[in-house]
């Protein structure tokens, strides 16, 4: 997902109206008329369905409709602002990205992983030194002392193991949470 899809769905998020949505149904006792394009309703009741969200209306006190469905004397009528609309329409075209996001990144946590246990067992880079091999004269020369040659593999082992297991710590407190 770009920044600029992930913008777009954050701005649209922020008109739409806000809480957790859900679906809501209530059984009406009394006919509906039927009307070409929808289902025929059996004499007697009928079922309207609602998306609406968790936020409760200071009014109505009672949870906010974004969607509704009802049949009545005049027929079926649906209701949604633009707002709502924008946003479920950017919502399920963003599900396939999403979804595609979060298996790149499941992947991409495997492999850190694999890397970060293999570095812990003893492979990698390690710093520069600072330090310099001595000429035959005694002076500096321009050949740097490797990690391994100042601190040897105790040393090598100890820092890759501190630095594999700082980001092994780290990934446990993530997945933990």
């Amino acid at each position: 997902m770009t920044e600029e899809q992930r913008a777009e769905l954050e701005k649209l998020a922020r008109a739409a109206t806000g809480g957790d949505w859900e679906v809501h149904s209530i059984d009406h006792p009394y006919p509906a008329k039927s009307v070409k394009g929808f289902a025929d309703f059996p004499a007697g009741s009928y079922t309207e369905w609602r998306v609406r969200t968790g936020w409760i209306h200071g009014q109505a006190k009672d949870k906010v409709s974004v969607i509704g469905l009802a049949s009545g004397l005049d027929g079926p009528s649906v209701w949604l602002s633009e707002e709502d609309a924008a946003y479920i329409v950017a919502a399920c075209n963003a599900v396939p990205d999403l979804l595609a996001t979060i298996a790149r990144l499941e992947a991409e946590n495997v492999k850190d992983g694999e890397a970060l246990e293999k570095i812990e067992r003893w492979f990698g880079e390690f710093p520069e030194t600072g330090l310099f091999w001595p000429n035959e004269d005694g002076t500096e020369s321009d050949r740097p002392v490797s990690y391994g040659a100042e601190y040897g593999s105790n040393g090598e082992r100890d820092f890759m193991r501190q630095i594999a297991r700082a980001r092994l710590s780290s990934r446990a407190k993530d997945q933990s949470q």
